[in-house]
């Protein structure tokens, strides 16, 4: 009696009926593992023996390493299939609960709860790890037959197998603390969803509500990710993970892990050990219950129906265009709706729609306060500007008018939000302090057609160290906010914290490519030099401020690529020439790369204007022309001028501006560049400008207001037919 009562004997029994299971589980891993493995190895093997992707022999073992690090490892397919597979195990192997017949049977058996909870749930985790263990060694297989195999990639194999199982356990445990809670399987399905699924749902929804209804609300700095979501923890981090064991080592690889594999052991811990305690207390009358514990219905109830209320209320602002009493009156019937219809889903009768009012009453008082705090912002969140004795540092985001890429140590390219909260750190607060008062206290729409006005981010580090992100406009037309703008790009703190270039000397170590272009020429600048451009750089920028880059547009640009000597990886950037960076300047001069920004007649063999003139068509078919391009028309056509007088040229040449490097972060192209005319430069064969040889037009536009009156009247006849 003893024996057939002991853990392993209920353990083999219990197994016996999850043959189905056993299958389903070991075959969708065979497909997730084995069956991604075979293919992706026939189709390298393939593209290396045409010669096609891989340069050399050592380029292809590369990427079999990798290959069987991710197929083997951090495969994205065998993480689905875990997750799906976790519920499946779980609510089959305590689907008993949901049935009384089984119930009261497998209670007749003198088992002990406790026994009867482990070996349901140990067999559960020993089913996916057997299946796991044996699809990964029979992987191991191929891969060591073609060489797919090193010391990496078995690390990375090992790292991701841990992942992988803690994944798989949380999963599983959220989904038996579902079963727990409820009596029937649909409603066991819906309960696992809402455990796994809840806090995304709640993140993405006061995420959208925040964007729509709060002006200063920014997650570029802050960005207040779920903390519990296993599910979100896996999908946002896995496909970091994959080139972190190649690139920086496998130890930094277990580091990125281990803080996940903490938390997912916790979280595993406790959904157990409250599964446990719900499975000891549960009546068995329970089975065939929607809700297990009648006490968490009004709670349930309440916690389902607002964020559902909100999701639909979403999708209505954005049907009705933005309609907020639409919206509102939508999110109170969504919400009664969901409210009834848990109703009848607790009871399984359509009568019960109406019951228990309260808890409804609730879930729609909830509803109408988070409406219209949206609506007045009681608490003040767009009003919030800390005190500056409160501010430990700033971080602040202009937008660039200088250089936009960045990378970190190992050459991997980051945001500029990534970059500048782990580099900027402005103790000169009060410039970024009165800018974000002044915006507090200023009507969004007051702001005039021609304003150049930009969403300005901001990272304040309170001293009691909280991080708080914002986001709101700034006028940079304004003269009396230039004086604060220059504080802020004119320290040291702001140009190290956004330009890269000034602290980064390691990069130009590895320069492959400098170019250097004025929009039409394209000089090649000797890269074992590249340390003596980026200190002529680097000077310039010490007296760079917002006015340097607000008054005037770049007059040229270097592009600067590294690692194109043979270092397995590319990483370019432009980065910004004005006048004013004499240093620079002079260097280029010296190399012979310099060509001033206004291009040589000289070299100028032709240049075509084309202008659109807007008409309206009259009952008889004949077009009217309209003036002005704001003034009302049915359509336009274009109209294309050539000019090829040296006098006429001369003129347009100092009046075009390279379209191709058009920025809109600094300047209003709007408004500072015309929009009714674009130019195209065709240069003469044999220029003395560098480049392309096949490439010799290129297009401009004028700026604003210099559009010469013969260009004007040139396209004016042409439309006429004269």
């Amino acid at each position: 009696m003893t024996s057939k009562n002991s853990f392993w004997a209920s353990s083999r029994e219990n197994q016996r009926r999850r043959v189905w299971v056993w299958i389903v589980t070991f075959l969708g891993m065979f497909v997730a593992v084995m069956g991604r493995m075979l293919v992706n190895l026939s189709r390298i093997d393939q593209w290396y023996r045409e010669g096609r992707n891989f340069s050399t022999r050592e380029e292809y073992v590369d990427v079999l390493h990798r290959l069987s690090a991710e197929m083997l490892g951090f495969n994205d397919v065998l993480a689905v299939f875990s997750a799906g597979i976790a519920v499946l195990i779980a609510i089959q192997g305590f689907s008993y609960l949901c049935d009384r017949r089984k119930v009261d049977l497998y209670h007749s058996v003198p088992v002990d709860k406790n026994r009867r909870f482990a070996v349901v749930y140990v067999n559960g985790v020993m089913l996916f790890l057997a299946s796991y263990i044996v699809n990964i060694l029979l992987g191991l297989i191929p891969a060591a037959a073609r060489g797919a195999l090193n010391g990496t990639a078995l690390a990375e194999i090992g790292i991701a197998f841990v992942w992988h199982l803690l994944f798989f356990l949380t999963i599983y445990s959220a989904a038996a603390l579902a079963v727990m809670l409820t009596g029937n399987l649909f409603v066991t399905v819906c309960m696992t969803g809402v455990l796994l699924l809840y806090e995304i749902v709640w993140y993405e929804v006061v995420n959208e509500l925040n964007f729509y209804f709060l002006d200063t609300y920014s997650t570029f700095f802050v960005d207040r990710r779920p903390k519990v979501s296993v599910l979100y923890d896996y999908f946002d981090t896995a496909g970091r993970l994959l080139g972190v064991g190649w690139n920086k080592g496998i130890g930094a690889l277990a580091q990125r892990v281990l803080p996940y594999g903490i938390k997912w052991i916790i979280l595993a811990v406790a959904a157990t050990a409250l599964a446990w305690f719900c499975y000891r207390r549960r009546p068995s009358e329970a089975a065939g219950r929607a809700i297990a514990f009648p006490k968490l219905k009004p709670a349930l109830k309440v916690a389902v129906a607002v964020p559902a209320a909100l999701l639909f209320g979403i999708i209505l602002y954005d049907a009705s265009y933005q309609n907020e009493i639409l919206t509102m009156a939508g999110i109170l019937i969504g919400g009664a709706v969901v409210c009834g219809f848990m109703e009848v889903i607790y009871d399984f009768d359509i009568k019960s729609v109406l019951r228990h009012p309260v808890s409804g009453g609730v879930a729609l008082a909830a509803l109408v306060l988070l409406c219209l705090n949206y609506k007045f912002d009681f608490f003040g969140y767009d009003k919030y500007v800390p005190e500056q004795d409160e501010v430990e540092s700033v971080a602040v985001d202009l937008g660039n008018s200088f250089v936009e890429s960045f990378w970190d140590e190992d050459f991997n390219y980051v945001s500029s939000a990534e970059y500048e909260k782990e580099h900027m750190f402005l103790t000169d607060t009060e410039p970024v302090l009165a800018l974000a008062a002044k915006a507090a206290g200023t009507d969004k729409y007051a702001y005039g057609e021609e304003d150049l006005v930009r969403s300005v981010y901001v990272l304040y580090r309170l001293k009691s160290g909280r991080e708080v992100g914002r986001t709101f406009p700034v006028n940079f037309s304004d003269p009396a906010n230039e004086a604060l703008l220059n504080r802020i790009v004119g320290s040291r703190e702001y140009r190290e914290g956004c330009m890269q270039i000034l602290t980064d000397r390691r990069s130009y170590d590895y320069v492959g490519n400098i170019t250097y272009s004025n929009g039409s020429s394209l000089v090649w600048l000797p890269p074992e030099e590249a340390q003596e451009l980026r200190e002529a750089i680097v000077a310039d920028l010490e007296h760079f401020d917002f006015t340097a880059g607000r008054r005037k547009w770049p007059c040229g640009w270097l592009k600067v690529s590294f690692g194109e000597q043979g270092y397995g990886w590319v990483r370019t950037y432009e980065l910004a020439v004005y006048e004013s960076f004499t240093n620079t300047i002079a260097y280029l001069k010296e190399k012979g790369a310099y060509y001033p920004l206004q291009l040589d007649v000289a070299d100028v063999e032709a240049i075509e204007v084309t202008g659109e003139h807007r008409y309206r068509e009259t009952s008889d078919g004949t077009k009217v022309f309209v003036d002005g391009p704001q003034a009302e028309a049915v359509a336009g056509e274009l109209y294309t001028v050539s000019f090829s007088d040296p006098g006429e040229m001369e003129q347009i040449l100092s009046s075009i501006y390279p379209q191709s490097q058009f920025s809109g972060d600094w300047h209003n192209t709007t408004y500072e560049l015309d929009q009714d005319y674009e130019v195209t430069i065709y240069l003469k064969r044999g220029t003395d400008y560098p480049g392309d040889p096949s490439m010799r037009s290129f297009d401009y536009r004028f700026y604003a207001g210099r559009v010469p009156d013969f260009v004007a009247e040139a396209v004016e006849k042409e439309a006429a037919g004269e």
